[in-house]
């Protein structure tokens, strides 16, 4: 309480700073106080001096609390009033949802959910813009499907652009989180200076990625004439508006897939359908001209109208085969024009070139021009292409077997009918498939003829390459059978013949030596070098008769050989030697001991200059009336190449000897383990 001017400047000095020449003479100032606390201050000047007795002051006092109490309850009604304005927007942006939830339901394409979706948010939002924009199918460029509140010029330059785009909504799709720009100063901080055709005299926009399941469908973009102020509610609304868009762009993504897989699978059955019914159809008969009736009979009316098939003769020559026609008035006409020309009515009237090609010819619109082209001045047959106006025309070359011997004409035109795209590729496909079949029918006279004169000249060649091996395998057994005999011989003279005119030529200049000994002759010793010349002359016989035909082979049988001979393998390889032997005696005849005999000595020499081994097996078994022959080693393993190799002839001469014997051979390598041989031979011939 303040009862005099100088009361005041007392208590606040700094107020003669102010130059209130009219300052009040006296004030009073009370807390407008409730029970939550103090909301304010009510101030009373006065121009005069004022004492504030008791009355005055519970008067001020019960005003102030008086005027707390109003300023609370005017407080609490506009808190009620915002709180209740809140619960309208967000009662009507939940009922919106709910609308466009509905709405969306119906939707069953991409860009009618957009076009519900930028309806709906620019309009709950008071947005003077707004657009959807989805991926392409090469996941790259942005295609915009819906729009609103754009001019033409904004339209057409924004209706597609890549990732790479400098624009805000392909920063949001890159953030994967939505991006608000509350003013024109916002953008322009992160984009810098835009066309003015994108920012359209807008000053707030928000760009939300529409993602689901973690992958990005596109986008939303929406924006406002005057700077704007997100709130939270307008972010949650425009999330959850964003969300629902998601969702049903990919449900109605998904659903055009299903509805377009369901599509081509429907196609794709009767397809299948038909091609089997066609399949089965020509299968009923393998004549040639039977088949092309079949092929055109079921062209029409599947496939074409009409049906013109022509085949090319031997000569190279056209000839026509079959014309059908789905009504048989027009059947005439159209058999005596192709009969006439010679030619299938294609677009350049020129079979040939249309066989040449092995093609398909297309064409989707026939004009007048054509018709023209089809008559060849032919006033009749003009009349007749007018007349029965056909709209499309596809001509397939019968082609298989990479020959072209023929080709289908088909065309269309009655009750509107005409062909697209996918129909050329399916009608193709399925002339293909005639072709080969009515071409089957073709080569399996043919065939049958090539392959009875095949099987002659094959039985006849086999019949003589039989003989001829089989003269070649006894003349080779002649051959080993000569020579080993020849061996024998040359063996025994060299043995018996050399060996005795050497023994006898020892004896006689041993005596010499005794006798020059007993007479001192100073050329003893010289009689001495040559007894020892002699002894290995002796022995170098021996050892070039027993390779040429072991005696012991001939003296003391098979087992005794290979048991001398591995002796005298170990002795000059230094390989140590393994034999086992069923029996003390194997009962071969004579040339089988020795075929055996001289398999052993091929194997033990081909260890010994390829196999680098250090211990050789050799077994002989007698079972089931076979003789069982396995030699071993532990060397490094022959290879497949080396079984293969046509220059292996130790390998080659080891089969061959065992296919003279009636036997079989088996050669099995391991590396660095070994390689082994195994021989089958029949113990009698």
């Amino acid at each position: 309480w303040y009862s005099s001017r100088q009361e005041i400047l007392q208590q606040f000095p700094n107020l003669l700073d102010l130059h209130m020449e009219s300052f009040e003479y006296s004030m009073a100032v009370l807390p407008l106080r409730t029970d939550r606390g103090v909301l304010g201050v009510l101030v009373l000047s006065f121009a005069h001096h004022q004492r504030f007795d008791g009355a005055d002051r519970d008067f001020l006092l019960t005003l102030a609390n008086q005027s707390a109490q109003a300023v609370e309850r005017s407080r609490l009604y506009a808190a009620e009033q915002t709180a209740r304005q809140i619960a309208e927007e967000s009662g009507n942006r939940t009922r919106v949802l709910q609308a466009l939830t509905a709405a969306l339901s119906n939707a069953l394409t991409p860009v009618q959910v957009a076009a519900t979706v930028v309806d709906q948010g620019t309009q709950v939002l008071d947005a003077r813009a707004g657009f959807v924009a989805i991926f392409a199918d090469d996941h790259y460029h942005l295609d915009v499907i819906a729009q609103r509140g754009y001019s033409a010029d904004a339209a057409r330059l924004f209706r597609r652009f890549g990732m790479n785009a400098p624009v805000p909504i392909v920063a949001a799709i890159r953030r994967r989180t939505a991006c608000w720009y509350e003013s024109r100063a916002d953008l322009e901080a992160q984009f810098g200076a835009l066309p003015g055709w994108m920012l359209d005299n807008d000053n707030a926009w928000v760009d939300i990625p529409l993602i689901v399941e973690d992958r990005a469908l596109g986008a939303i973009g929406l924006s406002f004439v005057a700077p704007r102020r997100f709130t939270d509610d307008d972010k949650a609304f425009i999330n959850a508006l964003a969300q629902q868009c998601a969702q049903s762009l990919q449900r109605a993504q998904l659903f055009q897939a299903e509805r377009a897989a369901r599509s081509v699978a429907d196609h794709a059955a009767r397809r299948s359908a038909f091609m089997a019914e066609s399949s089965q159809t020509l299968a009923t008969s393998m004549d040639f001209e039977t088949r092309l009736s079949q092929m055109a009979a079921l062209a029409v009316p599947e496939l074409a109208d009409w049906c013109v098939v022509s085949v090319m003769n031997d000569d190279d020559t056209i000839r026509l085969a079959v014309v059908t026609h789905v009504d048989p008035n027009n059947a005439g006409a159209l058999r005596m024009w192709t009969s006439q020309t010679h030619l299938l009515p294609s677009t350049d009237g020129n079979l040939m070139k249309a066989l040449a090609m092995g093609g398909t010819a297309f064409t989707s619109k026939l004009t007048d021009e054509h018709y023209r082209l089809f008559a060849q001045n032919d006033a009749q047959m003009l009349h007749y292409w007018r007349e029965s106006r056909p709209h499309s025309m596809i001509t397939v070359a019968l082609t298989a077997h990479g020959h072209t011997f023929g080709a289908v004409h088909f065309g269309v035109g009655l009750n509107g009918r005409k062909y697209i795209d996918a129909e050329r590729a399916m009608i193709t496909e399925w002339v293909n498939r005639m072709a080969l079949s009515v071409d089957n029918a073709r080569l399996y006279q043919e065939l049958k003829s090539a392959n009875a004169a095949l099987e002659l000249r094959v039985a006849q060649r086999t019949e003589a390459l039989k003989n001829s091996r089989d003269q070649l395998r006894n003349l080779t057994g002649r051959l080993q059978a000569a020579r080993e005999e020849e061996r024998a011989r040359v063996s025994r003279e060299v043995h018996d013949v050399i060996g005795q005119i050497l023994t006898g030529l020892k004896m006689d200049i041993s005596a010499l030596g005794r006798k020059l000994q007993q007479e001192n002759s100073p050329s003893v010793s010289r009689i001495k070098d040559m007894n020892g010349l002699l002894d290995e002359a002796i022995k170098s016989v021996r050892k070039v008769a027993t390779e040429l035909r072991p005696a012991i082979l001939d003296n003391f049988g098979l087992v005794a050989a290979v048991e001398w001979q591995l002796r005298e393998f170990e002795t000059r390889f230094g390989i140590a030697c393994d034999f086992t032997c069923s029996a003390e005696q194997v009962a071969l005849q004579e040339d089988r001991a020795t075929a055996v005999f001289r398999l052993i000595q091929e194997a033990l020499t081909n260890i010994a200059r390829h196999a680098e081994a250090t211990e050789v097996a050799v077994s002989l078994i007698e079972q089931d009336n076979e003789l069982l022959i396995e030699i071993s080693d532990n060397g490094r393993g022959i290879t497949e190449q080396e079984l293969s190799a046509t220059r292996s002839l130790g390998l080659v001469g080891m089969r061959e000897r065992v296919n003279l014997l009636e036997g079989t051979i088996n050669f099995e390598g391991h590396p660095n383990h070994g390689t082994t041989v195994t021989v089958k031979l029949p113990l009698t011939a």
